[in-house]
C-alpha cells in the first residue's frame, strides 16, 4: 500500500498521469480535492474576514482593556490574518486543475509552509505572553 502511494506521489511530482486520481489533478483523490480546494479555502476566507474585523474592533478607543492586552490581541489578530492570507494564496496556486510545476511545489514547501509555521508560533508565544501578563 505504501509503495503504491509513494509511486503515485512521485508520478504526481513529475507531472505524469496516474490511474488512481479522481480529482481534477492527476493523483488527487476526491477527499483531497474537497479538503484543500473547498474546505480549506472557505476556512481561510472566513478567518481573513474575521481577523480584519478583530483588528478594526481592537483599534477603537471604546475597546476597554489594559494597554498590554490590547497590543497582544492586535498581534494575535495580525498573525492569524497573515497566516490565513499566506495559506490561502498557497492553496489557490497549488490546487489548480492543472498539475503544479516543480517550482510551485518548491515554493510551497520552502517558503509558504515555513511562513505559516512562523505565524502559528507567534500565536503560541503571544498566548503565553498574555497568560504571563495576567
Amino acid at each position: 500500500m505504501a509503495s503504491v502511494w509513494l509511486s503515485g506521489s512521485i508520478d504526481y511530482v513529475r507531472g505524469q498521469n496516474c490511474s488512481a486520481g479522481v480529482g481534477p489533478r492527476p493523483c488527487q483523490t476526491e477527499a483531497e480535492f474537497i479538503g484543500y480546494n473547498l474546505i480549506c479555502s472557505c476556512l481561510c476566507i472566513v478567518g481573513t474576514l474575521c481577523n480584519v474585523l478583530n483588528l478594526l474592533v481592537f483599534q477603537q478607543a471604546r475597546f476597554r482593556v489594559s494597554g498590554s492586552t490590547r497590543l497582544y490581541l492586535r498581534g494575535l489578530a495580525s498573525a492569524d490574518l497573515l497566516a490565513s492570507v499566506v495559506h490561502l494564496t498557497a492553496v489557490l496556486t497549488i490546487c489548480q486543475p492543472s498539475t503544479p510545476h516543480l517550482y510551485q511545489l518548491a515554493y510551497h514547501n520552502y517558503v509558504t509552509t515555513p511562513v505559516v509555521n512562523y505565524f502559528i508560533n507567534v500565536d503560541i508565544w503571544l498566548t503565553m505572553a498574555i497568560s504571563a501578563d495576567r
